[in-house]
């Protein structure tokens, strides 16, 4: 439970707790053997170190392409909402567009990378990882306070 919970069902984080895990299990004598919590654990120190330089690669990706600010503006609307409309959607890239592209560009963009995404045959949107956007939220520097107050 524990380990899909903080998977938050996202296939990529399920596989770096198996191999976490199948790490500890094989390297306890190289047979195989049951997953207890005490591998479990054992694994968590990996899976967090992992899982935190996917959370950088994201990071850097973001800055890199002017989406930093836009995607710190969801992340913050997310918290607010477990889902969000277009148009909440594009109000919140209005508030995080800095020198950044435009809302739809922007919008289009986060949607590549996987930051959110619509499930099939919706109009509402979700976060493609809700733990990525806590990490974005807890490290992107908050807007310039003179951009934020207009001026």
């Amino acid at each position: 439970a524990r380990m899909v919970g903080e998977s938050h069902g996202y296939p990529f984080f399920v596989q770096l707790w198996g191999r976490a895990a199948w790490r500890r299990v094989r390297g306890a004598g190289g047979g195989a053997g049951p997953v207890t919590m005490a591998v479990v654990e054992e694994a968590a120190g990996e899976f967090e170190i992992r899982r935190n330089d996917y959370y950088i690669d994201r990071y850097r990706e973001l800055k890199e392409r002017d989406l930093l600010p836009a995607a710190r503006a969801v992340a913050a609307a997310f918290r607010e909402e477990a889902r969000l409309s277009d148009a909440a959607l594009d109000r919140a890239l209005g508030r995080g567009g800095g020198d950044g592209p435009g809302i739809a560009e922007a919008a289009k963009a986060l949607e590549h990378l996987g930051f959110v995404w619509q499930t099939r045959g919706a109009l509402s949107w979700e976060p493609g990882i809700p733990s990525l956007m806590d990490f974005i939220l807890e490290h992107a520097p908050p807007p310039d306070d003179d951009e934020a107050a207009g001026g």
